[in-house]
């Protein structure tokens, strides 16, 4: 009964987040150095915000160069999206990570044919999806319309 006790407390303690804040002088040198702009107000973050940053850290300290750059790259793109399109990606995303692994499997398979076909091929379909959205949206569009007359 004490062990059961001590499982499912420890089990609470890990799905509760973060207990403690995490002090400055407790991450690494090299986590210090990634999180430098955040120093002056480190102390004034909540803790959960804390650990998303030091775990995120450590992270990117294990990344090889290449990897690095590619997530540099990647970063820069999202500071080129508009709020909308950022809250627009994240639902997305949220949407994505809630399919069945069958159903991601497949769309990820989808995306890296995509990305193999010619620029020409990519454009024909993305002009394809543009109308089919269109046409889309006014049947929908025509299906809310109330109804006039007898």
């Amino acid at each position: 009964m004490k062990i059961l006790k001590l499982y499912l407390l420890a089990v609470f303690l890990l799905l509760s987040g973060p207990l403690f804040a995490v002090e400055w002088q407790a991450l690494s040198n090299q986590q210090q150095k990634v999180l430098s702009q955040f120093e002056s107000q480190w102390q004034a973050m909540g803790k959960d915000k804390q650990s998303k940053l030091a775990l995120g850290a450590q992270r990117w300290i294990s990344l090889d160069k290449e990897q690095r750059q590619e997530l540099g790259q990647k970063f820069e793109q999202w500071k080129k999206f508009s709020p909308q399109q950022q809250v627009l990606l994240r639902e997305q995303f949220r949407d994505f990570k809630k399919m069945p692994p069958e159903q991601q499997k497949k769309l990820r398979e989808n995306y890296q044919r995509f990305k193999s076909l010619p620029s020409v091929q990519k454009q024909k379909l993305r002009e394809k999806f543009k109308r089919a959205k269109v046409k889309g949206q006014k049947q929908s569009q025509r299906k809310l319309r109330p109804k006039r007359g007898p």
